[in-house]
């Protein structure tokens, strides 16, 4: 087949969004298909093994220089201190999302391939000119076979949490364009049942052309063990090393809990070291007068694997108020590292369920009483130091969310073979 993608993320960005289209592209492309991306990013060159099956990345947008991660946070604190006022103003009138300014780029490229005939065109959202993008140059296919997906990293209309726009001034045509949008197209895809059910009921878009295809992971490449790792003996002399990777939100995923939990167990005789490894997001981490938690900043996801293996614990907090789920969890979970999860009561996701039941996670409920989660934790540490699941129990837990299988969703969504 004849593949584009129309996503603003694509490497070298590093984030969840980036990671997945990627994967599935260099997938496609290793497998014979012929794959074009339009993306935002500076990229020169191919990034696959077959460059003749790769047609092209589109370089659009302004050219990004590369630089350290404590440079682009001490950039983004200066920013923000200068032109907070300006933000605030600016966010509340720019429609569709904070990347409209894509359009202009975007339309240069899509009118440059207008006569170049697609068999599947697929557009990825929390950049809705993807979409939008998608839905012109579906419209010039004369390819009756032709198919068009819009995925969805984010919602759109449907986001009360996480608002793309001013909804105050947008809600409505936000609605009546994605409805357009999604009518058109041949299916949706969602990465939740959550997500999908919001759209629907919003009568956005036909629970017919829904699809919920769930977040891929290359197991292989996250596992981190060679069998069942072997307990070892906790000590109160011993230090325990927690690992967060990505970012918190207001409102969203906040690290209160998590701060709080690592500072009591300390105080009770456990050692413990957190180590965040992500955007500050506005948080001001040295405010928390916690001398065990450091804020390490952004990482390039090759170094990803190499930080998860110095951790003796993996540590993921849940998302509330929000129908999306972190591709990170299928993530942690491939690590085999044993996990603890931490949210409210009857939000953990199944696979965190399933992991805890195998006994190498634990969901730590901060509306119970605090005391005895503690002892809970502190007992779960105690079993665990040193443990790692086997990757055959990893690979049973995650069944269905392989490389291979995300990909075969892809095509069976729109029908084709």
């Amino acid at each position: 087949m004849k593949i584009l993608l129309i996503n603003y993320f694509f490497p070298p960005a590093i984030d969840a969004h980036a990671y997945r289209w990627h994967q599935l592209m260099r997938y496609w492309s290793e497998n014979g298909h012929e794959v074009d991306v339009i993306t935002s990013g500076d990229f020169e060159g191919t990034i696959f093994d077959e460059p003749h099956i790769f047609s092209s990345i589109a370089r659009l947008g302004r050219k990004r220089r590369q630089h350290s991660a404590v440079y682009v946070e001490k950039k983004r604190s200066l920013q923000s201190n200068i032109k907070g006022s300006l933000l605030k103003l600016y966010r509340k009138i720019y429609w569709p999302d904070a990347f409209w300014h894509w359009i202009f780029p975007l339309s240069a490229e899509l009118f440059k391939r207008r006569k170049v005939k697609y068999d599947l065109i697929v557009s990825y959202y929390p950049c809705l000119l993807a979409h939008l993008g998608a839905s012109y140059l579906y419209s010039k296919q004369k390819n009756d076979n032709a198919r068009w997906i819009a995925d969805y990293g984010d919602p759109f209309s449907t986001s009360d949490s996480m608002q793309p726009n001013n909804f105050a001034l947008y809600k409505k045509i936000n609605i009546y364009i994605e409805k357009l949008m999604l009518n058109r197209c041949s299916a949706v895809v969602f990465t939740n049942e959550t997500t999908a059910r919001d759209y629907v009921g919003a009568e956005v878009c036909n629970r017919e052309k829904v699809s919920v295809i769930p977040h891929l992971v290359d197991i292989d490449s996250f596992y981190v063990g060679s069998g069942p790792g072997l307990h070892e003996e906790t000590s109160k002399n011993k230090i325990i090393r927690l690992v967060y990777i990505g970012g918190f939100h207001k409102g969203i995923r906040e690290p209160d809990q998590l701060f709080s939990l690592v500072k009591v167990v300390n105080e009770l005789g456990l050692k413990l070291e957190l180590d965040i490894y992500g955007p500050a997001n506005g948080y001001d981490f040295g405010k928390y007068d916690f001398s065990h938690i450091n804020h390490r900043g952004i990482i390039a996801r090759e170094l990803v694997s190499t930080v998860i293996e110095t951790a003796d614990f993996l540590v993921n907090v849940d998302n509330v108020n929000c129908s999306m789920t972190p591709s990170k969890i299928v993530e942690l979970i491939a690590t085999g590292k044993p996990i603890i999860n931490i949210g409210a009561q009857n939000t953990p996701h199944k696979l965190f369920s399933m992991y805890e039941d195998e006994g190498y996670c634990f969901n730590y409920n901060y509306m119970e009483s605090h005391e005895n989660g503690y002892t809970k934790i502190i007992d779960f540490i105690g079993k665990n130091t040193g443990r790692y699941a086997s990757i055959d129990t990893v690979k049973a837990i995650l069944e269905g969310y392989d490389l291979q299988d995300i990909a075969s969703q892809y095509v069976a969504a729109v029908g084709m073979h």
